[in-house]
């Protein structure tokens, strides 16, 4: 049977759906546009705490509808195919957001370890121990 709370959750999520999908519309936009200018202008990702916190509590909404007594009436539903595209797009977002700071972390790392070994030595650098 479909609990009284997650039927309300449902009503919620169809009745404010515009409201809720903001938040992932918002990590999808240009940098330094809207109410995104407190962002880091020299990045190509829109994270901010604050969408970042409301993008989890929306992803715990759609995940307690997509638990098993409520998935059947929650996929018969209109907003179930947005939620799937959303969060498939907010989950590549995140993947390629994660992805840039493993890069700039080891780029990073690679620099450190180049500047101790310059300021440990001749000038001679041994490039197998930088990378």
């Amino acid at each position: 049977h479909f609990g009284a709370a997650k039927n309300v959750a449902l009503d919620f999520l169809c009745g404010h759906k515009s409201e809720l999908f903001s938040c992932f519309t918002q990590m999808n936009a240009p940098v330094g546009t809207g109410s995104l200018q407190t962002s880091i202008k020299s990045s190509s990702f829109s994270f901010t705490a604050n969408v970042l916190r409301e993008a989890a509590e929306i992803s715990d909404l759609f995940s307690e509808l997509c638990q098993k007594d409520t998935k059947t009436v929650f996929e018969q539903s209109g907003p179930f195919k947005d939620v799937i595209q959303t969060s498939l797009e907010a989950i590549q977002r995140m993947s390629l957001f994660l992805g840039a700071i493993g890069t700039a972390r080891d780029l990073f790392s690679a620099l450190e370890r180049a500047n101790s070994i310059l300021d440990g030595s001749s000038g001679v650098i041994d490039t197998d121990s930088i990378l």
